[in-house]
């Protein structure tokens, strides 16, 4: 039986904006047998995905079930 505690996280439209120093991506959230999944939750799960320390720099813009993803490469947006 499956674990009930299964979240997959799938991206696409990549993108690196270097003008505004930052990681821009659309996430596609599977969570069978769970009702939501918590903002904490994917962005402690994201920032694993990313390399990035402080999770407080995912900007995550949620929809039912994709959203829009920002992760910026300083917490201040300057390169």
């Amino acid at each position: 039986m499956a674990d009930t505690k299964v979240v997959t996280i799938r991206t696409r439209k990549f993108m690196t904006n270097r003008l505004l120093s930052r990681k821009q991506f659309i996430i596609d959230v599977l969570h069978p047998g769970r009702p939501n999944v918590s903002k904490a939750e994917l962005k402690e799960k994201l920032s694993k995905l990313c390399d990035v320390k402080d999770p407080n720099s995912i900007f995550v813009f949620e929809t039912l079930s994709s959203g829009l993803i920002l992760v910026e490469a300083n917490r201040l947006g300057l390169a």
